[in-house]
């Protein structure tokens, strides 16, 4: 209103708001300046945009894959909570393990996430989604390690959170996943924004290609690895309809010699000597 006040005055030529500026600064983090991605892909400019928006809703991740450590310092405050399983329930006991499924979504207790691959009970799963294999915890870093806490590395979704679905069993050294496509459809029920498949393997389905449709009814967007084959095939779940499919390049741009390349495979992203939350 002042502006067009202002503007409409005979001696005034125009009149307009001032944009407030930033120095563009690089994140303080202890091991950023050993990764070359963030750059790569332009995310110190999107940060800079980001930082400079008056509305930051939080965009949640979910990282389907062997569990997240929810206590890593350079995770344990981007990770999503439940709130229709957190706080104090009606007789003063705790939601988030008052064996009671408090937000009615068929899940009790599910206040971080789920464990579909529970070794604890195999049919109905727990709401312990800690790793076994650190598989998850290195994926989730890539995601959303904490920025700008002199700690680690820097999180390419600054300031996001992060949906834990474990999907791989409890042995350290498990790589199949167990409940893969029904992690999917409760990240998409819980209201992902994002869903990161970073597994697969060649056969498909009719049903799991029906599951991710019905996933992507609840708003999500959900990403798969085009697998690292280094095969020209498909890839599932990347390669259903729906599903962005990404594939591996390396630091010079070129992609990488293990990566699958295949006519369904959407868009490239750096995956060769990537840093993250776990050594490796």
């Amino acid at each position: 209103k002042a502006i067009n006040a202002l503007s409409s005055l005979p001696f005034v030529e125009y009149a307009e708001r001032m944009p407030k500026h930033r120095f563009i600064q690089q994140p303080n983090d202890s091991l950023y300046g050993y990764q070359y991605y963030p750059a790569m892909i332009g995310a110190d400019s999107a940060w800079t945009y980001y930082d400079q928006q008056s509305v930051k809703d939080s965009v949640i991740i979910g990282i389907i894959d062997t569990g997240v450590d929810p206590l890593h310092e350079d995770l344990s405050s981007a990770m999503f909570v439940n709130p229709g399983e957190n706080g104090i329930d009606s007789i003063g006991n705790n939601k988030s393990a008052n064996g009671i499924d408090d937000d009615k979504n068929g899940f009790i207790d599910d206040w971080q996430g789920w464990d579909f691959a529970s070794g604890i009970d195999p049919v109905k799963g727990d709401n312990r989604a800690v790793p076994g294999h650190l598989h998850g915890t290195h994926v989730a870093g890539i995601a959303c390690a904490i920025t700008n806490n002199q700690k680690g590395i820097a999180g390419i979704a600054r300031n996001h959170r992060i949906l834990p679905v474990k999907v791989g069993l409890d042995d350290s050294n498990a790589v199949n996943v167990t409940g893969g496509y029904e992690g999917i459809l409760y990240a998409a029920m819980m209201g992902a924004d994002i869903i990161n498949c970073s597994w697969g393997s060649p056969p498909s389905s009719v049903e799991e290609q029906e599951i991710v449709i019905e996933a992507l009814q609840y708003g999500s967007v959900i990403i798969g690895g085009a697998g690292n084959d280094q095969s020209d095939m498909a890839f599932y779940p990347a390669s259903y309809r729906g599903i962005v499919s990404v594939a591996a390049i390396c630091p010079d741009t070129m992609k990488a010699g293990y990566s699958n390349a295949h006519a369904t495979v959407d868009i490239s992203a750096p995956g060769a000597f990537i840093n993250s939350t776990v050594l490796c």
